[in-house]
């Protein structure tokens, strides 16, 4: 799918000229960071030694999309992968993307009397994924600090993988959403009640294409830029020392709907149907 495919040609290109040039202009003049070696492709890699940066840039790629009804979102990623959603990540072709999307369909519609049963099914799917089950929807953040703190955060990293040169830096995604759910559908978790805690304390946001099928779920024609960060400037500007982990992911005590959610697992678990299958 092509990059920013929803914008009029000329607004597109005008977007990438500030992208490919005024961000990486701004940054080096005031020293604040520089465009990354090998920006390649259309989605532009720098990077950013000063907070101040950080609304340089989102403010350069908001008055770009200006009048577009597009809205600017984040993802915090401790490595720099592709945008895919987590019910995608493994599948090779067509096929395994169908067979992986009829698990979850059994899966969800087992869920639906036990978790958010008052919700809309986007609704249901969206929150499930951010509770833990794999699913054609995205985490996002309209909040620059928390996708920083997810950026620094490795609490359910592996730490037997193998050492890599990004072990030292978290990646900020910037994310263009149009507000046309014929394309991609965008929803704010934090109107779910209260009870449902997990999602308030991230900011959490969800999106997936309309047809999240086509291209195996791949959202990389949504992504503006990225932000590559030195982890200590990270745990500093997502103040994690004072947002510890038991904040963000509180437990069955405080986050009611993390109990509703271990309870629907064990339903759904009950009738032979393997969550973790997929």
């Amino acid at each position: 799918m092509r990059w920013m495919y929803w914008l009029p040609t000329d607004i597109r290109q005008t977007l990438r000229n500030r992208v490919d040039k005024t961000i990486g202009y701004e940054l080096d003049k005031n020293r604040w960071g520089a465009l990354a070696p090998g920006s390649l492709d259309k989605i532009k890699h720098f990077y950013v030694t000063d907070f101040r940066a950080l609304n340089l840039v989102t403010g350069i790629i908001r008055y770009s999309l200006k009048g577009t009804n597009t809205k600017v979102y984040y993802r915090g990623q401790e490595r720099d992968y592709p945008l895919i959603p987590s019910l995608y990540r493994s599948a090779k072709s067509g096929d395994d993307a169908a067979i992986a999307e009829q698990k979850l369909s059994e899966i969800l519609s087992c869920l639906k009397p036990y978790f958010d049963p008052m919700g809309t099914d986007d609704e249901r799917e969206a929150l499930c994924q951010h509770y833990g089950l794999h699913t054609r929807w995205l985490d996002i953040v309209d909040h620059i600090q928390t996708a920083l703190w997810f950026a620094y955060d490795r609490t359910y990293v592996d730490d037997m993988r193998e050492q890599r040169f990004d072990e030292d830096v978290g990646y900020i995604y910037v994310i263009a959403v149009p507000d046309d759910e014929t394309k991609v559908k965008a929803i704010d978790l934090r109107e779910k009640p209260s009870q449902f805690l997990r999602p308030h304390t991230q900011q959490a946001f969800a999106m997936r294409t309309a047809n999240p099928s086509k291209e195996l779920g791949k959202l990389s024609a949504y992504q503006v830029a990225t932000l590559i960060i030195p982890r200590p400037l990270l745990k500093i500007w997502s103040n994690y020392d004072n947002i510890p982990a038991k904040y963000m992911y509180p437990n069955n005590v405080t986050d009611a709907g993390l109990r509703f959610w271990e309870q629907a697992v064990e339903r759904v678990t009950a009738t032979g149907l393997d969550i973790k299958s997929i």
